[in-house]
Parts: structure tokens; sequence; C-alpha cells
């Protein structure tokens, strides 16, 4: 009788210790797998945007376009052919 009551004293300490441990453990696994899974999110929107960023820039009609839609002075001196002003 007496080696049955240690063998549940054992089992309750055990799942005393072991369930909360076991608890824990699959929340953070939990949280691995989010974090992992906004981590690739993030990366594949920083991927888009480099790759329009390069679309950008190589594209040899974005400064007409830039000053069409938004008035911005070229980049390059004179690219518009205006003559340069005089001092």
């Amino acid at each position: 009788m007496l080696e049955v009551a240690l063998w549940l004293v054992a089992i309750v300490v055990a799942l005393t210790l072991l369930v909360p441990s076991a608890y824990k453990l699959h929340a953070a696994h939990q949280e691995e797998v989010r974090e992992r899974a906004h981590t690739t999110a993030q990366d594949e929107q920083l991927h888009r945007a480099e790759q329009e960023l390069e679309w950008l820039v190589l594209d040899p009609l974005t400064d007409q376009r830039l000053i069409d839609t938004q008035g911005v002075k070229p980049r390059r001196p004179n690219a518009t052919g205006e003559p340069k002003p005089t001092e």
C-alpha cells in the first residue's frame, strides 16, 4: 500500500512539473512558427519592393514620368533640352 502511495505521489509530482513545461514548450513553438511566417512575409515584401525600385531605376522613362506626374525637376541638368541659364 505504501508503494502505491509513493508511486501516486511520484506521478502527481511529475505531472505537476511536466505539464506546465510541456505547455510552455508548445507555446514557444507556436510563437516561433508565427515569427517565422511573419519574417517570411516581410522578406517577400522587401524583395518585391527591391524589385520595384530596381525596375524604376532601370526604366529610361522614369525621369520624364516624374516630371509629368509630379513636376519634379530632372536629375540630369538640361535633360529637357532647355538652354542653360546665364548669369
